[in-house]
């Protein structure tokens, strides 16, 4: 806080009318003081903290994005393979050719190895979604811990210091 401020806050806290045989000014106006101060360091690590929160918020909602339209394409191709497996009992029971049989089987196939690729697909993601966040995690809590810590606090100065050379 700046004098200014200080003679301000000092000012106004004298200029009240308190009871001195329960507490002195001054035992006052510090504890003010000391309230003022952790109001305004709780401020601070409040905003990081929404910082960090709001960017994790993106980076969630892109990846539940990209795993949602996995888990459609998963449906569409599963779809696909019900019909065509109930085709496929129809027509086995029918009198049919070979042929047509064959080309069933076929994309039966096709049908079941797009699905495991988009099976696969969508397990790698989530697995991708996990360590992303971990490593946010881990990061964001270094990041805090030197941050908080006198080494960070030093490096920090001796960098922006550097820069205006």
């Amino acid at each position: 806080m700046s004098k200014t401020i200080d003679q301000e806050i000092m000012n106004n806290f004298y200029d009240l009318e308190l009871d001195n045989n329960e507490y002195g000014k001054e035992d006052l106006y510090r504890k003010l003081y000391v309230i003022i101060n952790e109001n305004n360091s709780l401020r601070k690590e409040l905003e990081d903290k929404s910082k960090i929160s709001e960017q994790l918020e993106g980076e969630n909602e892109g990846l539940k994005l990209q795993l949602l339209e996995r888990v459609d394409g998963e449906l569409k191709i599963l779809t696909d393979y019900n019909l065509l497996l109930e085709e496929y009992s129809k027509l086995k029971n029918s009198p049919i050719t070979d042929q047509r049989i064959f080309e069933l089987d076929k994309k039966i196939q096709q049908y079941k190895n797009s699905f495991i690729r988009q099976k696969d697909l969508a397990a790698t993601l989530e697995k991708e979604l996990k360590t992303t966040k971990k490593t946010l995690n881990k990061v964001t809590q270094q990041y805090n811990s030197l941050k908080n810590s006198k080494l960070g606090k030093l490096t920090l100065k001796y960098w922006q210091w550097r820069r205006k050379k």
